[in-house]
């Protein structure tokens, strides 16, 4: 390569790179905020049954026994949630996972492709990136499934927008959310301060609801900036495993290794 080509290419990437630096401190500029100021109680509380309302929380905690969805193309999950059970799959380093835990994170099975994971020490690291997927993607399912846990302080910053804050559990409790509701109180806008978003106060517009086999209404697509977040071929189940399917959950209900740390 001549000398002016060497030139030209690293003129090239300078240009590049001072410009992704300016995109970044924009778009930080822009949406970072503060974590706006509310009231805990009965309003919060109201606000935040209508919200359930809107969804039909009901129906999930009720009717469903499970769900399984596409995550954005990243991860598959299945929740087989009156059991306490998840299946998430997904790529590391080339390879296919399929990794199995109790959501209580009593236990774990785990294939890489077909072959059937057997190091503690493996399993262990498989868990905990599962169950971190397993967290992640079923609150981007509804948010309004976790809002009202004992950990979830609810604070009303106007009549449609609710703050929660998440004092503890999940993966990274202090967490805060604003809600922002449409006229039939369900979620219209996320905004998020969150620890491992660098941007604070990340704004998210929830689109495309559907109502699901069991009658929970959800949104599929996330619009974050220039980037649309979806949940791709969501289904919930009345019964799980399905009349006369197989139970795919059947290695880890027989045993699987049990994890040291819960």
């Amino acid at each position: 390569m001549s000398e002016g080509k060497r030139r030209s290419r690293r003129r090239w990437w300078l240009l590049y790179t001072v410009g992704l630096v300016g995109a970044l401190v924009v778009v930080y500029i822009t949406n970072c905020s503060l974590i706006p100021k509310g009231v805990e109680g009965p309003g919060a509380e109201r606000l935040l049954a209508r919200m359930k309302a809107a969804t039909n929380n009901a129906a999930f905690f009720e009717r469903t026994a499970a769900v399984e969805f596409d995550f954005d193309g990243r991860h598959q999950i299945v929740w087989d949630r009156r059991r306490g059970l998840a299946e998430v799959r997904f790529k590391a380093k080339g390879a296919r996972l399929r990794v199995q835990i109790a959501t209580n994170r009593s236990r774990v099975v785990a294939w890489t492709g077909s072959r059937r994971v057997v190091g503690p020490r493996e399993l262990e690291t498989l868990a905990k990136t599962a169950y971190a997927y397993f967290i992640n993607d079923t609150f981007w399912l509804n948010p309004v499934f976790h809002i009202d846990q004992k950990s979830a302080r609810r604070y009303l910053v106007s009549p449609n927008e609710l703050l929660v804050r998440f004092e503890s559990g999940g993966v990274t409790p202090g967490d805060t959310y604003l809600f922002k509701v449409d006229e039939r109180y369900r979620v219209r806008k996320m905004t998020m301060w969150v620890q491992i978003i660098f941007v604070k106060g990340l704004p998210v517009i929830f689109e495309d609801y559907v109502t699901t086999e069991t009658g929970v209404t959800l949104a599929t697509s996330h619009r974050i900036l220039f980037y649309n977040l979806e949940l791709k071929g969501v289904r919930m189940y009345r019964r799980y495993p399905p009349l006369g399917a197989t139970d795919p959950f059947a290695d880890l209900l027989s045993g699987g290794h049990r994890l040291g740390n819960k």
